[in-house]
């Protein structure tokens, strides 16, 4: 039904869909150009079992559709084929507020929360802990490939892969993408393929201000704690970088181009892949070389002065040293609340 597409929604209540055959809300070619607000609610146990294209609670957010402040807990989407997540197929719009829960698969561009984060789509203040098994290529327990931006957000499950391009919080990321004061805290596996990172398999965009502490294994080469492969192609639109970011996870792989931080990094034309004040722990990763960054021990990551050009400023501030996700003293992003 494309019935009142563009339309007001607000979810009065907590609903629970056990039992419920759920078609997914838009189509391909109808998006969804309204508001859902969620009001703070959960929609507990959303199964969706199909397999086709664009599958999530919505099939496809459009550019001026809004989803915001709704939780989804124990979703079960199973069989996708191309643009799957828990939230959204696609986003060309806004989602923001929202987090889910649960299980993911489908074959490529898997993401936690949204499989596809299109040019314009903006991802904001959301969460997912969603285990994703992807066998095809882009899968990241936030997105599985974005194009657009993605800010104060984070991903908590493991992503295992079994082709190309997989990450913590997202596979791959686009030429006109940002991400900004994010973290990816699962566990990567990759079996077989290339391109895997704690928070990125590969990088064409701006990151700064992340980190990644999941442990990153598999891979048939270009694996990374933060980033397995950081790109850039000459003809204009100036360098890409990463900058104020870390990883501490342990990471393998079976080929070369194996890394702390950077699996490897490569420069087309007068253009660079920057990557600046950014750092991985020698001793949590195993590793004692990255295509960028520089590394410490465990130890030094408690002190702000490691950090060089942080913001660890009290009132308007981006960074905290506390207890991390791996139960070590590290930097986390002061919107968070481990």
């Amino acid at each position: 039904d494309t019935d009142h597409l563009d339309a007001y929604f607000e979810l009065r209540a907590d609903l629970d869909l056990d039992g419920i055959t759920f078609t997914p809300i838009a189509t391909s070619t109808d998006p969804f150009q309204g508001n859902f607000d969620g009001n703070g609610h959960t929609i507990d146990n959303l199964s969706i079992d199909d397999n086709s294209d664009e599958l999530g609670m919505f099939r496809n957010v459009g550019a001026i559709g809004i989803v915001s402040n709704l939780t989804l807990s124990n979703v079960a989407i199973e069989n996708g084929e191309e643009m799957v997540g828990a939230l959204a197929g696609s986003n060309s719009g806004l989602i923001s507020n929202s987090s889910a829960a649960g299980t993911v698969s489908g074959d490529e561009r898997v993401g936690g929360l949204v499989g596809y984060n299109a040019d314009g789509g903006e991802i904001s203040n959301s969460s997912a802990s969603v285990e994703i098994t992807a066998d095809g290529v882009e899968a990241g327990g936030l997105a599985g490939r974005s194009e657009g931006s993605i800010t104060h957000s984070q991903a908590t499950g493991d992503v295992i892969g079994f082709d190309d391009h997989i990450g913590g919080l997202v596979g791959f990321v686009g030429e006109d993408a940002t991400i900004d004061q994010s973290a990816a805290t699962g566990d990567i596996l990759a079996d077989g393929g290339e391109y895997v990172g704690g928070l990125v398999g590969e990088n064409r965009g701006l990151i700064m201000d992340v980190y990644a502490t999941g442990n990153v294994s598999g891979g048939d080469g270009l694996v990374g704690g933060l980033v397995g492969f950081h790109w850039r192609e000459g003809g204009g639109g100036g360098d890409r970088f990463i900058t104020n970011a870390y990883s501490s996870g342990s990471v393998e792989g079976e080929e070369d181009d194996i890394g702390g931080l950077i699996g490897e990094r490569e420069v087309h034309g007068n253009s660079a892949a920057t990557v600046s004040d950014s750092y991985w722990d020698t001793e949590t990763s195993g590793q004692d070389d990255s295509d960028g960054g520089e590394g410490h021990p465990t130890g030094e990551f408690s002190n702000e002065g490691t950090f060089q050009g942080w913001n660890f400023d009290d009132t308007d501030g981006v960074w905290e040293i506390t207890e991390a996700p791996d139960g070590e003293q590290r930097p986390v992003l002061q919107w968070q609340e481990l």
